[in-house]
């Protein structure tokens, strides 16, 4: 299976009603129903600047936009999700409980 993703610059709009938030720290912790509100939040769950990376079925990533050059650990569930190298702890943004990543999330930390 092949996913693409796009990596935004823009200013994100932040509103999030209706998405799910699932915290995917890079020691393989997930936390489903992250309650993350605004953009201090979400910097706050990231550890720094956030990044967005789109998913193709209007779920999105918010990375750490420095993770790599920081030296932040792999998040090798991230990284899984988007098959390209994520450094550091991700928000992951699900439209609903029937999106592939969902179920991704779910089927990684029960290996």
């Amino acid at each position: 299976m092949y996913i693409c993703i796009t990596i935004s610059h823009k200013a994100h709009n932040l509103k999030l009603e209706n998405f799910e938030t699932i915290l995917i720290k890079t020691n393989g912790t997930v936390l489903i129903d992250f309650k993350a509100n605004d953009l201090p939040d979400y910097q706050k769950a990231v550890k720094g600047l956030i990044q967005k990376v789109n998913l193709i079925d209007e779920s999105y990533l918010y990375v750490n936009e420095k993770g790599w050059t920081l030296d932040l650990p792999q998040n090798k569930i991230a990284s899984n999700l988007t098959m390209h190298n994520i450094y550091g702890d991700v928000l992951l943004f699900i439209k609903n409980k029937k999106s592939m990543y969902y179920d991704l999330v779910l089927d990684s930390i029960m290996l």
